[in-house]
């Protein structure tokens, strides 16, 4: 973030410059050199690249101060600088690396893979260095806007390096791929990248002033300062949207006055989140913003500008988490990044016994701050309706079932239930047996005493084998079987017995 500079008026000189001459230059160095301090805290160093056949070693992050270490695939070996700081400059410690195969003879008489590239009278001892490895090329290194891969620095025969570009920039003037031919020169010409993408916004004058505009995978961003004796008023980094328009209002230079030294509240970082630029005791036309910290983001881009009331232009924005919403499911497990979510890894939904799951089971926080589904839900599971039985009924949760509890059978009278009287809705969603039936009478109807009778034995509910006797009072003489038995099929005999009046004659003497 590029910072304006509060200048205080001078007095003229001779020269009508407004400095001193041996100010002028030593204010000149000091204002490149706060410059490109502001500029490096805010960019830090640029992205390093693993070596071809190696790999670094941790994040290899890009903010001062931060370390990056690499290391090479057997059997190659590290040329180089392995251990790399970013420093306050805006560069890295050391050298590049490469991973390199090991050249030499395996021993003084012979060459590796039998090939002495040259060596006099084949033997290893008479070639430079002790070393009939092969030819070299000379080093490759990365174009502007690019880089290199494989065996750059040095090339080594029959090996390859490999010019990528940085997004936005396209390979021009030669292949991509370069190889080291046995002749020590590359295969062709050293090709460069040229700017393909983004937009183009058109360049301005600072009355003042000078903006200094620089492209980078395909953004355009310019840098404003002001002359001796003038104070910067807006942002002091200007960059190109991708409609080509500018992002930020294009700032102006206006004369150092008293008056327009107004501090502005020190503003202090938020959590998630670090401020650059003139944020503290800011005077008038300072400039600050925010910036959140990797799984952050701001709720507002804007630069604050320290205004000549003493305010800043806008409240200082909030570093908000990457994160997806809280999930929450009622009658449901859930496991993984869930409450809240982080990006790019995933929740998963599991329902309670007896539930079933409707929707997506595995959701996953997008770097959007959204879910990629709906959550889902989890409702009560339930077993198919059961109908009444013919001559029958039933009662409870039989229509449709509940899972865990019971319906209950029961037959009309006269009428016996088959089966199990009670059946239990299961957590799976299936009843605990088949539903019940009820079967026709197999018996014989019951039996009624005769008038001025009486019945024992099995006379009602009888079944088939049983008997029902009959008995008639004193003075009555019993008419029919005494006894009747219950036969298959619900029948006995035809004629049911009966009491018939004893009569007693007297006849005359």
């Amino acid at each position: 973030m590029w910072s304006a500079l509060s200048l205080v008026s001078p007095q003229l000189n001779t020269d009508g410059s407004g400095w001193p001459r041996s100010q002028l230059g030593d204010f000149a160095a000091d204002l490149c050199k706060r410059i490109h301090r502001l500029n490096v805290m805010f960019s830090g160093c640029p992205q390093l690249q693993k070596p071809w056949n190696g790999q670094a070693i941790g994040p290899c992050d890009t903010y001062v101060g931060a370390q990056c270490q690499f290391e090479c695939r057997s059997p190659y070996k590290i040329v180089g600088s392995p251990f790399r700081v970013c420093r306050s400059d805006g560069t890295w410690s050391g050298q590049s690396p490469a991973c390199e195969l090991e050249l030499g003879c395996t021993n003084c008489n012979g060459c590796p893979n039998n090939n002495c590239g040259g060596c006099p009278n084949n033997n290893c001892g008479g070639c430079p260095n002790n070393n009939c490895g092969g030819t070299t090329c000379p080093a490759l290194f990365a174009p502007d806007n690019g880089h290199v891969e494989g065996q750059c620095n040095p090339g080594v025969a029959g090996q390859s390096c490999y010019i990528v570009c940085n997004g936005g920039y396209a390979l021009q003037g030669g292949q991509s791929r370069l190889t080291c031919l046995t002749s020590g020169a590359w295969s062709s010409y050293t090709p460069y990248c040229r700017r393909t993408s983004g937009a183009i916004c058109q360049f301005f004058n600072i009355p003042n002033g000078e903006a200094d505009c620089v492209v980078e995978g395909g953004l355009t961003a310019c840098s404003v300062t002001c002359n001796p004796g003038y104070m910067l008023v807006g942002s002091s980094l200007v960059t190109c949207s991708s409609s080509g328009s500018w992002n930020e209002q294009i700032p102006t230079c206006r004369r150092s006055t008293p008056e327009v030294t107004n501090i502005c509240p020190t503003l202090n970082a938020p959590e998630g989140g670090r401020l650059v630029g003139s944020c503290t005791a800011a005077n008038s036309g300072d400039t600050c913003q925010l910036v959140c910290i990797s799984g952050y983001r701001p709720t507002d881009t804007r630069v604050l500008i320290c205004q000549t009331n003493g305010q800043w232009s806008n409240s200082l924005p909030r570093c908000t988490s990457n994160g997806c919403p809280n999930i929450q499911v009622p009658n449901a497990a859930l496991s993984g990044a869930c409450s809240p979510g982080v990006a790019g890894q995933s929740c998963t939904i599991t329902c309670q016994a007896g539930y079933t799951l409707t929707g997506t089971a595995t959701l996953v926080c997008q770097s959007s701050g959204q879910w990629s589904s709906p959550s889902p839900t989890c409702t009560v599971r339930s077993c198919p309706a059961l109908p009444n039985p013919v001559n029958g009924g039933h009662s409870g949760s039989c229509s449709p079932g509940v899972v865990g509890q019971s319906c209950t059978f029961y037959c009309n009278a006269g009428y016996s239930l088959v089966g199990s009287p009670n059946l239990v809705c299961g957590s799976n969603g299936q009843w605990s047996g088949s539903p019940p039936q009820c079967a026709a009478p197999t018996g014989c109807p019951g039996l009624n005493p005769p008038a001025n009778g009486a019945v024992s034995g099995s006379c009602q509910q009888v079944a088939v084998g049983q008997a029902c006797s009959f008995s008639c009072q004193a003075g009555y003489t019993l008419s029919g079987q005494a006894t009747l038995f219950c036969q298959a099929g619900g029948g006995g005999l035809l004629e049911l017995p009966h009491a018939i009046e004893q009569v007693v004659l007297v006849v005359p003497v």
